[in-house]
């Protein structure tokens, strides 16, 4: 949960153009939302075992750059610091 706070920042920054989606295992969901409330955090915290199962099979944190067709343009496991998140979202956009 490290780089949430990098992840805020970025979605401060580009909510207008990406869409920044968190996914929880089903079995964390209220200690997910309840961190997620009292962080402010303002972008989706989607509960989806079925998402989580398919994309977090190789270790969390994982980030996925997903383009708008649903194509894996990049992926990064482990926390990512803002300027690594930033780099790699400039290079995609």
């Amino acid at each position: 949960m490290q780089e949430l706070p990098a992840f805020s920042e970025m979605h401060k920054k580009y909510q207008d153009r990406i869409e920044f989606i968190n996914v929880s295992d089903s079995s964390r969901d209220a200690e997910a939302s309840t961190y997620w409330e009292e962080k402010g955090y303002e972008w989706l915290l989607a509960e989806s075992p079925e998402a989580y199962q398919k994309y977090v099979s190789g270790g969390i944190p994982l980030t996925l750059f997903i383009d708008a067709q649903g194509n894996l343009k990049e992926q990064k496991l482990g926390a990512m610091s803002e300027a690594d998140l930033e780099s790699t979202i400039s290079q995609l956009l």
